[in-house]
């Protein structure tokens, strides 16, 4: 198996250096955030997905060429007075990071 570094090397190969930044600042705060998380590159969905041990997947971080996207499974559950939240499923939403 892949080391994890490695696996995120590949997912942002080709990537603008400020995805680079942006997705090692994102890393950094689902961590510091939720530290009984666990990452996972899903080469299938280019992205970076976490889970918690009893809520399961919860976010994702999905690197474009110019931004990058912050993926909330529920988030349309969540509170959004600034209107920060795009999308339009029963489910997902996300905040696109530039």
């Amino acid at each position: 198996m892949e080391d994890q570094e490695q696996q995120i090397a590949e997912l942002l190969e080709g990537r603008a250096p400020e995805v680079h930044a942006l997705v090692h600042q994102l890393r950094q705060l689902v961590q510091a955030t939720v530290p009984a998380a666990t990452e996972k590159v899903y080469r299938r969905w280019q992205g970076i997905g976490y889970t918690h041990p009893t809520a399961g997947y919860f976010c994702a971080i999905f690197p474009q060429q110019g931004h990058v996207n912050l993926s909330f499974e529920y988030g349309v559950l969540l509170p959004d007075p600034a209107g920060l939240l795009k999308g339009t499923g029963t489910q997902m939403r996300y905040i696109e990071m530039h």
